[in-house]
């Protein structure tokens, strides 16, 4: 089978390449992540669009949302059967750089605007990362000199973590140092994640930002995740357990 990106000559140093099928592929995108698509026409003209992931259906079918063009572009570019090359990131796992060759399916222009292309048969997955990293929604703090800013952690490997925040303010700096601060509801024990801001980046309208552990860092992000638990989605604090009736009855009677 050719592969799905035999004219692809980006590089991709470090990474591991692997293949999936194209349903399996579709687990490691997010929903509402951006992508770009390459459209070309049957006569070699190409343009690049970004646009959002919406889903996929049992009939094989990808929707996306319409991307904005001008008019001209959209009746060249975007027509049935016309090929697309489809690139986007995904931070689960390891993480990986999805990457796979379609042909559009529907065009929508009227109520709602939507991009259909036909699910592929085989998809290109780059490994970036190492580590994993695993996928988190707790809500937490990031210490500031004079107050704490609330923020939303959300995922966290043995090197570090990712966190988000609405608003275009503050503006952290790349390089500087940072604390996290994160309470666990049931016991109230406090994790103090410490690290230096490595990236950043605005995705629908959230500040996101990585943070990359110190040693300190690192010891705290192990006791961490000994205290969370996988829900079949990502990882969040374990449940306390049930306290045993009986035992509860006996410490009644006594007081």
């Amino acid at each position: 089978m050719e592969h799905p990106f035999a004219e692809d000559n980006e590089p991709h140093s470090g990474g591991t390449e692997k293949s999936v099928s194209g349903v399996n592929a579709m687990d490691f995108i997010d929903h509402g992540s951006e992508v770009t698509i390459e459209f070309q026409t049957p006569l070699g003209q190409k343009t690049h669009i970004e646009t959002q992931f919406i889903g996929y259906d049992n009939k094989r079918h990808i929707f996306y949302s319409l991307p904005k063009m001008p008019p001209a572009d959209m009746a060249l570019y975007l027509q049935p059967q016309f090929w697309a090359f489809v690139t986007t990131t995904s931070d689960r796992g390891e993480g990986a750089i999805v990457k796979f060759k379609t042909q559009i399916e529907f065009v929508i222009t009227q109520h709602v605007g939507l991009l259909v292309l036909k699910l592929p048969e085989q998809a290109v997955l780059f490994q970036l990362r190492k580590e994993i990293r695993y996928q988190l929604n707790i809500k937490a703090a990031l210490l500031m000199e004079k107050r704490k800013l609330a923020v939303e952690l959300r995922n966290i490997s043995d090197n570090g973590c990712g966190f988000s925040y609405r608003g275009i303010v503050p503006v952290l700096t790349s390089g500087a140092d940072y604390t996290i601060e994160v309470c666990c509801p049931n016991t109230e024990e406090i994790f103090l994640l410490q690290g230096i801001i490595r990236n950043h980046r605005v995705h629908r309208g959230r500040q996101e930002y990585g943070l990359q552990f110190t040693s300190e860092g690192k010891k705290t992000e192990l006791s961490l995740l000994s205290k969370l638990e996988f829900n079949g989605a990502k990882m969040v604090f374990q449940k306390p357990e049930p306290q045993d009736n009986e035992a509860a009855s006996d410490d009644k009677a006594q007081h």
